[in-house]
């Protein structure tokens, strides 16, 4: 005989509410109420009746109808807490920045860095500003201008004025044009406006061909361009000790070392670096004391030689007159004995 065994009846489902309802319960009444409390609205607390009334009927529902009614019921209470959070704009928050990996320092690293650091220590500085040359474009623009008195000028020294100017490169260019009687009209006009008014410059000769030399013409070279840039050449052939050139009637002389800097501060750059390198100091014969000498005429593009090549030369250092060393032939670049007369600018205030 088989035994059939009965089913047990099934228990009568209780009607209390479960912890873990109660829990559930106390959670979902607490998100409203701080849902509500933080938005500051007064319609917010319907939403917490309205989440309360869902999680009862939600809990009544899953009481019923078992696993499915709980899981409807959590849909319904997720539901209703996402509509009060979408009723509310709460502000996305920030997530910190991400902590930087501090590198690790391997060998081959440092030993990267250590180079890189003795390669930057090795470089040597930038020159200063007021060391770098100005070469204007075309001896165009502001070296035709008259630049600006520096502050302390008036102090300046004769190889700091020829700095200030920034004259090396103008005094290397071998192309640079000759002087025309333009341009002489300007240095002698200046001179009398910041020199000496009285001084008169009536020789019928023009610049550009020299001065009155000998039976009234002028002196026996003229200028133009040769190997070493501007220079003079024989406009004919000339003897062994003849004079070919007297600086008694042409050479100028400034009173005192200010008047130099006067000068050369009120002509324009190109001429203030052409007056500059055409400037000297010498004892005078008139009365034995130095002074600062010029010429504005050709004879300042003398160009000077050495023990091998220069053809004429002073009678002494203190003369101003010039004379044949040997037979020098038509065309011929004349060329001085510039350690004849040693220029001392401490006399006359320009060192």
């Amino acid at each position: 005989m088989v035994r059939i065994a009965r089913a047990k009846p099934k228990a009568k489902a209780a009607a209390r509410y479960s912890p873990y309802a109660l829990l559930s319960f106390a959670l979902v009444a607490q998100a409203c109420f701080m849902l509500a409390v933080h938005s500051g609205a007064p319609a917010k607390l319907d939403l917490l009746r309205t989440g309360i009334a869902g999680f009862g009927a939600g809990h009544l529902a899953a009481t019923s109808a078992g696993d499915g009614g709980q899981l409807r019921g959590a849909r319904y209470r997720t539901r209703n807490l996402q509509e009060a959070a979408a009723e509310k704009e709460v502000a996305p928050v920030q997530q910190p920045p991400p902590e930087e990996k501090e590198e690790l320092s391997t060998p081959e690293t440092k030993a990267v860095e250590e180079e890189a650091a003795s390669e930057q220590q090795q470089q040597p500085p930038p020159p200063p500003e007021e060391a770098k040359e100005l070469v204007p474009e075309g001896w165009g623009g502001a070296a035709n201008e008259v630049w600006p008195k520096p502050k302390g000028w008036e102090g300046y020294s004769f190889y700091r004025i020829r700095k200030h100017f920034k004259c090396k490169a103008y005094a290397n260019d071998h192309t640079k044009p000759l002087p025309t009687d333009e341009d002489w009209a300007v240095f002698k006009k200046t001179y009398q406006e910041v020199v000496e008014p009285n001084e008169t410059f009536d020789d019928p000769v023009p610049g550009s061909l020299g001065y009155t030399f000998g039976e009234g013409g002028p002196p026996p070279f003229y200028a133009r361009h040769g190997e070493r840039g501007r220079g003079l050449f024989a406009s004919r052939d000339i003897k062994k000790g003849e004079l070919i050139h007297d600086g008694t009637h042409s050479e100028i002389i400034f009173p005192s070392g200010m008047s130099w800097r006067k000068y050369i501060f009120a002509l324009p750059r190109n001429k203030a670096c052409d007056m500059i390198d055409w400037t000297w100091t010498q004892e005078h014969e008139s009365d034995g004391k130095i002074h600062i000498l010029t010429a504005m005429n050709i004879e300042v593009l003398w160009n000077g030689g050495n023990k091998q090549t220069m053809n004429t030369s002073p009678e002494s250092d203190h003369s101003m007159k010039e004379y044949a060393l040997r037979d020098i032939a038509k065309g011929e670049e004349l060329l001085t004995d510039y350690q004849a007369v040693v220029t001392d600018w401490e006399p006359v205030g320009l060192y």
